[in-house]
C-alpha cells in the first residue's frame, strides 16, 4: 500500500521530466488583423486586448499527431489568424503563452480605405517559447 502512494506522488514529477527532455523551441510569428468600428460603437484598446486573450482556445488533437492545437475564436466577428500546434506535454506552457500574448499585443487606432473605415489595427508581436 505504501508503494502505491509513492507511485502516485511521482506522476507529476515524471510528467515534468518527460516535458523537460522532449521540449523544443517554438516561435509564434507576427499576427496582424483589423477590427473596424461598426455602428459608431467605439471600443477601448484594453477591452479589445481582453477579448483577444479570452478568445484563445486549446483543443486536444490527433492530427498531425497527438498534441494540443492553440487557436483563437473570432473577436467581434473578425477571424484571428492564430494557430499553433504543441506536443502532448506542451499543456504545461499554455498559461505562459497566454501571458506572452497579453504582453506582446499592440492596438492602434487606424483609418483605412481613404478614411472611410475607422477601426483598430491589432498586432501580436512574435515571441519564442519552449514546449
Amino acid at each position: 500500500m505504501a508503494g502505491e502512494k509513492r507511485g502516485r506522488s511521482s506522476l507529476p514529477l515524471l510528467i515534468i521530466f518527460v516535458f523537460a527532455i522532449t521540449r523544443k523551441k517554438y516561435k509564434l510569428p507576427d499576427v496582424e488583423f483589423f477590427i473596424p468600428i461598426i455602428g459608431g460603437e467605439e471600443r477601448k484598446p484594453s477591452e479589445i486586448a481582453r477579448k483577444v486573450i479570452e478568445s484563445i482556445e486549446v483543443k486536444l488533437t490527433t492530427k498531425p499527431s497527438f498534441g494540443w492545437l492553440i487557436s483563437a475564436k473570432p473577436v467581434y466577428g473578425i477571424k484571428i489568424p492564430l494557430s499553433i500546434w504543441l506536443p502532448f506535454f506542451g499543456f504545461l506552457v499554455i498559461p505562459q503563452i497566454k501571458a506572452q500574448i497579453g504582453k506582446n499585443i499592440i492596438i492602434r487606432p487606424e483609418e483605412r480605405y481613404f478614411g472611410l473605415v475607422k477601426g483598430y489595427r491589432v498586432v501580436i508581436k512574435n515571441f519564442t517559447f519552449w514546449a
